[in-house]
């Protein structure tokens, strides 16, 4: 089981136990009559989810150049045009989850200067 899925599950459990709707964490801490404790726990679980995207848009970052690099080391303009797609992205309000995809799915699509 995979640290995503585990998070899920907890989150999906917790609802449950607290007869919560089904709702983002982001969304759900914002309503109403939520008692101090759960809040708690959406802010600890908030905090918890922002890593694993970290960490994970981190990985993805590392897949992507060696995809990139189709195991040897990236050509410098190679390299260059990931850097500067990146930078847009996140320029654009990407998180970097979303952008490491985003570069993965060019990578696997073959494109290349």
């Amino acid at each position: 089981m995979t640290t995503e899925d585990r998070l899920i599950d907890e989150y999906t459990d917790w609802l449950a136990d607290n007869d919560l709707p089904d709702e983002s964490a982001d969304e759900l801490i914002l309503t109403e009559g939520l008692t101090p404790d759960q809040v708690a726990w959406l802010r600890d679980f908030i905090l918890r989810w922002e890593d694993f995207e970290m960490e994970r848009a981190a990985e993805l970052r590392g897949e992507t150049t060696a995809m990139l690099a189709g195991g040897v080391a990236p050509c410098p303009a190679c390299q260059r045009r990931v850097t500067a797609l990146e930078d847009i992205l996140a320029a654009l309000g990407w998180s970097d989850n979303q952008v490491a995809n985003k570069v993965r799915d060019i990578a696997e699509e073959g494109l290349r200067p």
